[in-house]
C-alpha cells in the first residue's frame, strides 16, 4: 500500500521510498534513495535497512553516478544485495556471530 504526501512524493505503509532496481526514486532518474529510507528489492526480497545494506547502497549509488558522469551513459547492472552474516553483542565480553 502506498500512501500519497503533498509533495507528490509517495512511500510504502512502512515510510520508505519506493525505488527501482538502480535504487532511483519511483518516477526520477536522477533522484536516489539508500539505507532504511529506500524501498529496495534485490533478486526478488526486500532490502533490509540495516546499516550493512546502506553501506551496500550508497557504494552502489556513488558507482552509478560516477559511470554517468565519466560515460556515456550508465552501463551498472542492478543492485544485488550481499548479506554480509549478523553480529549481536550479548554481553561487555560476549558476542555472537
Amino acid at each position: 500500500m502506498l500512501r500519497e504526501y503533498p509533495a507528490g512524493c509517495r512511500v510504502t505503509r512502512g515510510g520508505r521510498n519506493p525505488v527501482d532496481e538502480f535504487l532511483r526514486v519511483e518516477g526520477s532518474r536522477r533522484i536516489f534513495a539508500a539505507g532504511d529510507i529506500a524501498a529496495a528489492k534485490s533478486g526478488g526480497k526486500s532490502v533490509p535497512g540495516l546499516a550493512p545494506a546502506a553501506k551496500q547502497m550508497g557504494r552502489y549509488i556513488g558507482s552509478y553516478i560516477s559511470e554517468d558522469v565519466l560515460g556515456e551513459g550508465p552501463r551498472i547492472k542492478p543492485l544485488v544485495y550481499r548479506h554480509e552474516g549478523d553480529l549481536a553483542t550479548i554481553g561487555r565480553k560476549t558476542a555472537v556471530v
